[in-house]
Protein backbone atom coordinates (compact mmCIF):
# COMPACT_ATOMS: atom_id res chain seq x y z
CA UNK A 1 0.00 0.00 0.00
CA UNK A 2 2.87 2.58 1.07
CA UNK A 3 4.61 1.48 -2.41
CA UNK A 4 1.42 2.36 -4.14
CA UNK A 5 1.21 5.76 -2.50
CA UNK A 6 4.59 6.37 -3.33
CA UNK A 7 4.16 5.42 -6.99
CA UNK A 8 1.19 8.50 -7.34
CA UNK A 9 2.62 10.83 -5.47
CA UNK A 10 5.58 10.81 -8.24
CA UNK A 11 3.11 10.60 -11.14
CA UNK A 12 1.08 13.87 -9.78
CA UNK A 13 4.51 16.07 -9.16
CA UNK A 14 5.55 14.77 -12.58
CA UNK A 15 2.66 15.88 -14.39
CA UNK A 16 3.02 19.00 -12.51
CA UNK A 17 6.19 19.85 -13.57
CA UNK A 18 5.56 19.36 -17.21
CA UNK A 19 2.53 21.18 -17.05
CA UNK A 20 4.63 24.53 -15.63
CA UNK A 21 7.29 23.95 -18.36
CA UNK A 22 4.62 23.32 -21.10
CA UNK A 23 3.52 27.06 -19.43
CA UNK A 24 6.34 28.25 -20.20
CA UNK A 25 7.74 27.34 -23.44
CA UNK A 26 4.42 27.41 -25.24
CA UNK A 27 4.66 31.09 -24.46
CA UNK A 28 1.59 31.39 -21.77
CA UNK A 29 3.85 33.30 -19.62
CA UNK A 30 5.85 36.35 -20.84
CA UNK A 31 8.94 34.32 -21.33
CA UNK A 32 7.97 35.97 -25.40
CA UNK A 33 6.09 38.69 -24.99
CA UNK A 34 5.26 41.14 -27.85
CA UNK A 35 5.34 45.01 -26.97
CA UNK A 36 4.10 48.31 -28.76
CA UNK A 37 5.17 51.07 -29.24
CA UNK A 38 3.15 54.13 -28.74
CA UNK A 39 3.75 57.54 -30.53
CA UNK A 40 2.18 60.76 -29.28
CA UNK A 41 0.92 62.05 -32.69
CA UNK A 42 1.29 60.85 -35.84
CA UNK A 43 3.39 63.81 -37.64
CA UNK A 44 4.02 67.34 -36.28
CA UNK A 45 4.71 70.82 -37.59
CA UNK A 46 8.26 71.38 -36.89
CA UNK A 47 11.07 69.39 -36.90
CA UNK A 48 13.05 70.37 -33.71
CA UNK A 49 10.46 70.22 -31.29
CA UNK A 50 10.45 67.48 -28.76
CA UNK A 51 8.05 64.76 -29.16
CA UNK A 52 7.33 62.33 -26.43
CA UNK A 53 7.03 58.61 -27.56
CA UNK A 54 5.93 55.79 -24.84
CA UNK A 55 7.19 52.45 -25.12
CA UNK A 56 5.59 49.41 -22.85
CA UNK A 57 5.34 45.87 -22.72
CA UNK A 58 2.40 44.36 -23.39
CA UNK A 59 1.75 41.63 -20.64
CA UNK A 60 -0.37 38.62 -22.20
CA UNK A 61 0.88 35.62 -20.13
CA UNK A 62 -1.96 33.50 -18.00
CA UNK A 63 0.46 33.10 -15.36
CA UNK A 64 2.64 35.27 -13.25
CA UNK A 65 5.87 36.71 -15.60
CA UNK A 66 9.07 34.53 -14.43
CA UNK A 67 10.66 37.27 -16.04
CA UNK A 68 10.01 40.89 -15.35
CA UNK A 69 13.57 42.11 -16.02
CA UNK A 70 13.13 44.24 -19.01
CA UNK A 71 15.88 46.35 -20.43
CA UNK A 72 15.53 48.23 -23.87
CA UNK A 73 17.80 50.10 -26.52
CA UNK A 74 16.65 52.54 -29.53
CA UNK A 75 18.54 54.34 -32.28
CA UNK A 76 16.48 56.83 -33.99
CA UNK A 77 17.43 59.03 -37.75
CA UNK A 78 18.54 62.18 -36.82
CA UNK A 79 17.44 62.92 -33.22
CA UNK A 80 18.47 63.07 -29.61
CA UNK A 81 16.63 61.34 -27.16
CA UNK A 82 16.00 62.15 -23.47
CA UNK A 83 14.87 60.50 -19.97
CA UNK A 84 13.35 63.96 -18.73
CA UNK A 85 16.78 65.88 -18.32
CA UNK A 86 18.85 63.15 -19.52
CA UNK A 87 20.23 62.79 -22.31
CA UNK A 88 20.46 58.84 -23.38
CA UNK A 89 23.20 57.08 -25.54
CA UNK A 90 21.99 55.00 -28.39
CA UNK A 91 22.36 51.85 -28.68
CA UNK A 92 22.72 51.05 -25.29
CA UNK A 93 21.12 48.76 -22.91
CA UNK A 94 18.95 50.80 -20.67
CA UNK A 95 17.03 49.72 -17.46
CA UNK A 96 12.93 49.96 -18.49
CA UNK A 97 12.47 50.93 -14.90
CA UNK A 98 14.41 53.44 -15.22
CA UNK A 99 12.65 55.24 -18.08
CA UNK A 100 9.60 58.23 -16.48
CA UNK A 101 6.88 56.82 -16.77
CA UNK A 102 8.07 54.81 -20.06
CA UNK A 103 8.43 57.82 -22.12
CA UNK A 104 11.24 58.72 -24.74
CA UNK A 105 11.87 62.41 -25.86
CA UNK A 106 12.62 62.64 -29.36
CA UNK A 107 14.45 65.93 -30.66
CA UNK A 108 14.90 65.91 -34.09
CA UNK A 109 18.04 67.94 -35.31
CA UNK A 110 17.83 68.02 -38.98
CA UNK A 111 16.64 71.47 -40.62
CA UNK A 112 14.52 71.92 -43.91
CA UNK A 113 13.83 68.29 -44.70
CA UNK A 114 10.06 66.97 -44.63
CA UNK A 115 11.71 63.20 -45.11
CA UNK A 116 9.83 60.86 -42.27
CA UNK A 117 11.68 60.22 -39.26
CA UNK A 118 11.59 56.98 -37.05
CA UNK A 119 12.63 54.94 -34.18
CA UNK A 120 13.66 51.83 -33.59
CA UNK A 121 13.18 50.25 -29.84
CA UNK A 122 14.66 46.77 -28.69
CA UNK A 123 13.48 45.22 -25.96
CA UNK A 124 14.37 42.26 -23.77
CA UNK A 125 13.51 40.59 -20.67
CA UNK A 126 15.57 38.48 -18.32
CA UNK A 127 15.86 35.43 -20.00
CA UNK A 128 17.42 37.35 -23.33
CA UNK A 129 14.11 37.01 -25.67
CA UNK A 130 14.04 40.06 -27.57
CA UNK A 131 11.98 41.88 -29.43
CA UNK A 132 12.59 45.12 -32.48
CA UNK A 133 10.05 47.47 -33.45
CA UNK A 134 10.48 50.81 -35.59
CA UNK A 135 7.76 53.56 -35.63
CA UNK A 136 7.68 55.85 -39.03
CA UNK A 137 5.97 59.42 -39.13
CA UNK A 138 5.94 62.72 -40.99
CA UNK A 139 7.52 65.68 -39.94
CA UNK A 140 7.31 68.59 -41.35
CA UNK A 141 8.92 72.37 -40.99
CA UNK A 142 6.61 75.06 -40.22
CA UNK A 143 6.73 78.87 -41.46
CA UNK A 144 8.30 81.32 -39.10
CA UNK A 145 6.20 84.09 -38.17
CA UNK A 146 6.33 87.07 -35.95
CA UNK A 147 4.55 90.44 -35.24
CA UNK A 148 6.73 93.56 -34.08
CA UNK A 149 5.28 96.41 -32.37
CA UNK A 150 6.68 99.77 -31.09
CA UNK A 151 5.70 100.88 -27.29
CA UNK A 152 6.41 102.98 -24.54
CA UNK A 153 7.96 102.08 -21.26
CA UNK A 154 4.60 101.39 -20.07
CA UNK A 155 3.55 99.07 -22.81
CA UNK A 156 1.43 101.50 -24.68
CA UNK A 157 2.00 101.60 -28.16
CA UNK A 158 3.47 104.66 -30.09
CA UNK A 159 0.63 106.09 -32.65
CA UNK A 160 1.99 105.60 -36.56
CA UNK A 161 5.49 104.69 -34.77
CA UNK A 162 6.22 107.65 -34.55
CA UNK A 163 8.82 108.26 -31.33
CA UNK A 164 8.73 111.49 -29.22
CA UNK A 165 12.77 113.07 -28.42
CA UNK A 166 12.19 111.92 -24.79
CA UNK A 167 11.55 108.13 -25.43
CA UNK A 168 14.47 108.06 -27.28
CA UNK A 169 15.97 105.41 -24.21
CA UNK A 170 13.04 104.45 -23.47
CA UNK A 171 11.38 102.51 -26.38
CA UNK A 172 10.67 98.86 -26.18
CA UNK A 173 10.08 96.45 -29.17
CA UNK A 174 8.03 93.92 -28.67
CA UNK A 175 8.65 90.59 -30.86
CA UNK A 176 5.85 88.64 -30.66
CA UNK A 177 5.94 84.86 -32.05
CA UNK A 178 2.98 83.96 -34.45
CA UNK A 179 3.80 80.18 -34.33
CA UNK A 180 4.37 78.94 -30.91
CA UNK A 181 5.33 75.42 -32.18
CA UNK A 182 7.99 76.55 -33.14
CA UNK A 183 10.36 78.91 -31.00
CA UNK A 184 12.43 81.87 -31.80
CA UNK A 185 15.73 81.67 -30.36
CA UNK A 186 17.22 85.12 -31.47
CA UNK A 187 16.73 88.29 -32.80
CA UNK A 188 18.83 90.35 -34.76
CA UNK A 189 18.32 94.48 -35.68
CA UNK A 190 19.08 96.15 -38.67
CA UNK A 191 19.11 99.39 -38.63
CA UNK A 192 21.35 103.06 -39.02
CA UNK A 193 19.41 104.56 -35.99
CA UNK A 194 19.82 102.03 -33.70
CA UNK A 195 22.57 102.38 -30.80
CA UNK A 196 22.03 99.44 -28.75
CA UNK A 197 19.41 96.72 -27.86
CA UNK A 198 19.28 95.99 -24.15
CA UNK A 199 22.07 97.74 -23.62
CA UNK A 200 24.46 95.81 -26.11
CA UNK A 201 25.84 97.77 -28.81
CA UNK A 202 24.26 96.86 -32.39
CA UNK A 203 25.93 96.20 -35.89
CA UNK A 204 23.85 94.62 -38.37
CA UNK A 205 25.17 91.06 -37.49
CA UNK A 206 24.53 91.65 -33.75
CA UNK A 207 23.00 88.34 -32.68
CA UNK A 208 20.25 89.44 -29.25
CA UNK A 209 18.78 85.85 -27.35
CA UNK A 210 15.05 86.31 -27.71
CA UNK A 211 14.39 85.96 -24.25
CA UNK A 212 10.42 87.20 -23.58
CA UNK A 213 10.80 88.72 -26.90
CA UNK A 214 10.78 92.42 -25.32
CA UNK A 215 14.04 94.63 -26.81
CA UNK A 216 15.16 98.26 -24.75
CA UNK A 217 16.46 100.46 -27.61
CA UNK A 218 18.05 103.39 -27.33
CA UNK A 219 18.76 105.71 -30.80
CA UNK A 220 21.67 107.67 -31.88
CA UNK A 221 21.67 110.96 -31.20
CA UNK A 222 22.03 112.24 -34.90
CA UNK A 223 18.89 109.77 -35.89
CA UNK A 224 15.92 111.91 -36.84
CA UNK A 225 12.90 111.69 -39.25
CA UNK A 226 11.51 108.48 -40.50
CA UNK A 227 14.14 105.13 -40.24
CA UNK A 228 13.71 101.74 -41.24
CA UNK A 229 14.22 98.68 -38.75
CA UNK A 230 14.59 95.61 -39.86
CA UNK A 231 13.57 92.73 -37.49
CA UNK A 232 15.26 89.50 -38.19
CA UNK A 233 13.83 86.17 -36.24
CA UNK A 234 15.89 83.02 -36.42
CA UNK A 235 14.40 79.54 -35.07
CA UNK A 236 16.42 76.88 -33.57
CA UNK A 237 17.23 75.71 -37.51
CA UNK A 238 19.02 78.57 -37.98
CA UNK A 239 16.01 79.80 -40.48
CA UNK A 240 15.45 83.65 -40.59
CA UNK A 241 12.35 85.78 -41.36
CA UNK A 242 12.70 89.56 -41.54
CA UNK A 243 10.24 91.97 -41.17
CA UNK A 244 10.29 95.29 -41.50
CA UNK A 245 8.84 98.47 -39.23
CA UNK A 246 9.03 102.30 -40.46
CA UNK A 247 9.74 104.63 -37.37
CA UNK A 248 9.19 108.25 -36.76
CA UNK A 249 12.12 109.47 -34.62
CA UNK A 250 10.88 113.11 -33.56
CA UNK A 251 13.17 115.74 -32.50
CA UNK A 252 12.11 117.52 -29.10
CA UNK A 253 10.62 120.62 -30.27
CA UNK A 254 13.56 122.89 -30.13
CA UNK A 255 14.23 125.30 -27.11
CA UNK A 256 14.06 129.23 -27.69
CA UNK A 257 14.88 131.02 -24.88
CA UNK A 258 14.35 135.48 -25.30
CA UNK A 259 15.24 137.92 -22.82
CA UNK A 260 15.92 141.41 -23.31
CA UNK A 261 18.51 144.09 -22.03
CA UNK A 262 20.20 147.51 -22.26
CA UNK A 263 23.16 145.87 -24.15
CA UNK A 264 23.83 142.86 -26.05
CA UNK A 265 26.08 141.41 -23.15
CA UNK A 266 23.69 141.92 -20.08
CA UNK A 267 20.31 141.33 -22.07
CA UNK A 268 19.15 138.94 -19.65
CA UNK A 269 16.15 140.61 -17.96
CA UNK A 270 13.23 138.34 -17.33
CA UNK A 271 10.16 141.26 -16.68
CA UNK A 272 7.86 141.03 -19.65
CA UNK A 273 8.12 145.02 -19.49
CA UNK A 274 10.31 147.26 -21.65
CA UNK A 275 9.96 151.17 -21.08
CA UNK A 276 11.28 153.59 -23.59
CA UNK A 277 11.25 157.21 -22.99
CA UNK A 278 13.22 160.40 -24.26
CA UNK A 279 15.09 162.58 -21.47
CA UNK A 280 15.17 165.82 -22.63
CA UNK A 281 13.61 168.89 -23.41
CA UNK A 282 10.76 169.45 -26.16
CA UNK A 283 10.49 172.80 -28.10
CA UNK A 284 7.51 174.30 -28.80
CA UNK A 285 6.49 172.53 -31.99
CA UNK A 286 3.80 169.70 -32.28
CA UNK A 287 6.17 167.83 -34.85
CA UNK A 288 10.08 168.08 -33.43
CA UNK A 289 11.45 166.98 -30.72
CA UNK A 290 15.43 167.39 -29.27
CA UNK A 291 17.21 164.24 -28.31
CA UNK A 292 19.60 165.62 -25.94
CA UNK A 293 19.80 161.62 -24.71
CA UNK A 294 19.18 159.71 -22.16
CA UNK A 295 17.09 157.00 -24.42
CA UNK A 296 18.53 153.90 -24.52
CA UNK A 297 17.96 151.05 -27.20
CA UNK A 298 16.68 147.73 -25.95
CA UNK A 299 18.38 144.41 -27.06
CA UNK A 300 16.20 141.03 -27.50
CA UNK A 301 18.42 138.07 -27.46
CA UNK A 302 17.45 135.22 -28.89
CA UNK A 303 19.14 131.52 -27.33
CA UNK A 304 18.01 128.48 -29.43
CA UNK A 305 18.94 125.16 -28.86
CA UNK A 306 18.05 122.51 -31.66
CA UNK A 307 18.11 118.82 -31.76
CA UNK A 308 17.21 118.38 -35.34
CA UNK A 309 20.58 119.11 -37.22
CA UNK A 310 18.81 120.10 -40.54
CA UNK A 311 16.14 122.41 -38.77
CA UNK A 312 16.28 126.57 -39.21
CA UNK A 313 14.69 129.27 -37.96
CA UNK A 314 13.75 132.85 -38.75
CA UNK A 315 11.99 135.53 -36.65
CA UNK A 316 8.92 136.89 -36.93
CA UNK A 317 7.81 140.04 -35.10
CA UNK A 318 4.31 141.29 -34.55
CA UNK A 319 3.40 143.99 -32.56
CA UNK A 320 0.71 146.45 -32.14
CA UNK A 321 -0.21 148.90 -32.67
CA UNK A 322 2.00 148.36 -35.84
CA UNK A 323 4.14 151.77 -35.51
CA UNK A 324 4.91 151.28 -31.83
CA UNK A 325 8.89 149.87 -32.27
CA UNK A 326 11.46 149.71 -34.78
CA UNK A 327 12.97 147.07 -35.42
CA UNK A 328 16.86 147.61 -35.32
CA UNK A 329 19.83 145.82 -36.18
CA UNK A 330 21.65 143.09 -34.76
CA UNK A 331 23.81 140.15 -35.68
CA UNK A 332 25.57 136.86 -34.84
CA UNK A 333 27.80 137.14 -38.12
CA UNK A 334 29.13 140.70 -37.76
CA UNK A 335 28.48 143.43 -35.06
CA UNK A 336 25.44 142.73 -33.11
CA UNK A 337 24.94 146.48 -32.44
CA UNK A 338 25.19 148.19 -36.16
CA UNK A 339 24.93 144.73 -38.46
CA UNK A 340 21.15 143.82 -39.09
CA UNK A 341 20.17 140.49 -39.40
CA UNK A 342 19.67 138.73 -42.93
CA UNK A 343 16.35 137.95 -43.94
CA UNK A 344 15.30 135.09 -46.42
CA UNK A 345 12.83 135.27 -48.98
CA UNK A 346 10.11 135.73 -47.11
CA UNK A 347 11.57 138.88 -45.41
CA UNK A 348 11.86 137.06 -42.07
CA UNK A 349 14.62 137.39 -40.31
CA UNK A 350 17.07 134.33 -40.14
CA UNK A 351 18.53 132.95 -36.75
CA UNK A 352 21.20 130.44 -36.29
CA UNK A 353 21.83 128.07 -33.19
CA UNK A 354 23.45 129.87 -29.75
CA UNK A 355 22.87 133.28 -29.85
CA UNK A 356 21.49 136.63 -32.09
CA UNK A 357 20.44 139.76 -30.87
CA UNK A 358 18.06 141.94 -32.48
CA UNK A 359 18.13 146.03 -31.61
CA UNK A 360 14.84 147.44 -31.04
CA UNK A 361 13.80 151.16 -30.49
CA UNK A 362 10.48 153.19 -29.91
CA UNK A 363 9.52 155.03 -33.55
CA UNK A 364 10.29 158.18 -32.24
CA UNK A 365 9.58 160.32 -34.75
CA UNK A 366 7.69 164.25 -34.80
CA UNK A 367 5.55 164.12 -31.83
CA UNK A 368 2.45 163.74 -33.59
CA UNK A 369 3.70 159.82 -35.12
CA UNK A 370 4.87 158.65 -32.08
CA UNK A 371 2.54 156.32 -30.07
CA UNK A 372 2.94 157.45 -27.18
CA UNK A 373 1.61 155.31 -24.01
CA UNK A 374 1.00 151.33 -24.09
CA UNK A 375 1.84 148.43 -26.63
CA UNK A 376 2.99 145.14 -27.08
CA UNK A 377 5.29 143.16 -29.35
CA UNK A 378 5.69 139.98 -30.13
CA UNK A 379 8.86 137.94 -31.02
CA UNK A 380 7.83 134.09 -32.47
CA UNK A 381 10.86 131.58 -33.47
CA UNK A 382 9.40 129.70 -36.15
CA UNK A 383 11.33 126.72 -37.14
CA UNK A 384 11.71 124.75 -40.35
CA UNK A 385 9.90 121.54 -38.91
CA UNK A 386 6.93 123.52 -38.10
CA UNK A 387 7.17 124.56 -34.25
CA UNK A 388 6.96 127.91 -32.76
CA UNK A 389 8.18 129.68 -29.65
CA UNK A 390 7.10 132.87 -28.85
CA UNK A 391 7.53 135.80 -26.22
CA UNK A 392 5.40 138.57 -25.63
CA UNK A 393 6.38 141.99 -23.97
CA UNK A 394 4.26 144.96 -23.10
CA UNK A 395 6.17 148.04 -24.03
CA UNK A 396 5.84 151.64 -22.69
CA UNK A 397 7.01 154.74 -24.56
CA UNK A 398 6.87 158.13 -22.51
CA UNK A 399 8.72 161.26 -22.08
CA UNK A 400 11.05 161.94 -18.99
CA UNK A 401 11.42 165.55 -19.86
CA UNK A 402 9.76 169.19 -20.24
CA UNK A 403 8.50 171.05 -23.03
CA UNK A 404 10.47 174.13 -24.25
Amino acid sequence: MVKILKYMICCFLLVGCNNEEENIINGNSDYKFPFELVITGESNSVSAIPFNVAIHPVLTGDVPNPNPNYQYKFSTTDAIVKNGDVLLTEGSWLNYQDLNDGILTLIFSSTNSNEPRSITVTMKNSQGYEVTQTKSFGVSNLELDFSVSLLDSNNNAFTDNVVPFDYRELTVIKVENLVPQNPIQSVKFQSNAILSVNGNPITTSTVVPFGTGIFNIKYKQDSYGTQPINVVAVDNQNNEVTKGIIIDLKYKVFDANITWGTAPSVATNTSNTIDFYVIGNWNSSPYHFTRTGGRTDKYIKIHIQKYDPSETYHLEFIQNPTTLLEYGSGSTNGSPITDPLQTNWQGHYILEEGTSYVKIDANMGPQSSTIWGTGTATFKVVSSNGQDKSRTFTCNVYLNGSLN
